[in-house]
Parts: structure tokens; C-alpha cells; sequence
């Protein structure tokens, strides 16, 4: 199984998903309010890291991460992601 994430400025969509037949499916989805004005970049991140924490009780292999922003993979960082997410 692998947890997806897609981070904005609203919301963190998440869901695991696993193979059937080859095929994706997702087999639990949620969505929470990032409140990314108040709790801002590391409160985001904190947020994640709470959610991951969860997840991994099941048999988790893999995670993948969409979020708002330039990413800076070689650097671990965000480079921008523009005034809906502060400090992130």
C-alpha cells in the first residue's frame, strides 16, 4: 500500500491506495483543512507527519507527495509556494 498526499493552501487531501488487478484503488480517502494561514509552513509539515504516523499502523511501502509550490528536491525544500502558505 502507498499514502498519498496532495498539499494546498486549504486543504490536505490523503488516501491510501493498493493494487488490484494491476489497477490503483484507493481504500480509505480524507481530506483536512491545512489552516495554513495560522499554523503556516511547519505547522503543515507537523500536520503530515501527524497523518503519516496514523497511516502507518497498515502495511505502508511508499508515500507520494504532491504540494503546493516549487520543490527544490536536491536542497529537501520549498522554494515558493506563494502567499496562501506562509513560511513554507
Amino acid at each position: 500500500m502507498l499514502i498519498t498526499f496532495d498539499i494546498g493552501g486549504t486543504s490536505i487531501k490523503y488516501g491510501i491506495l493498493t493494487l488490484r488487478k494491476g489497477q490503483p484503488v484507493f481504500v480509505m480517502q480524507d481530506e483536512v483543512s491545512s489552516d495554513a494561514r495560522v499554523l503556516k509552513g511547519p505547522g503543515i509539515l507537523h500536520r503530515v507527519e501527524s497523518l503519516i504516523a496514523k497511516a502507518m499502523r497498515q502495511d505502508i511501502k511508499g508515500i507520494a507527495i504532491s504540494t503546493a509550490g516549487m520543490v527544490d528536491a536536491e536542497k529537501g525544500c520549498i522554494q515558493y509556494a506563494n502567499d496562501n502558505i506562509p513560511e513554507y
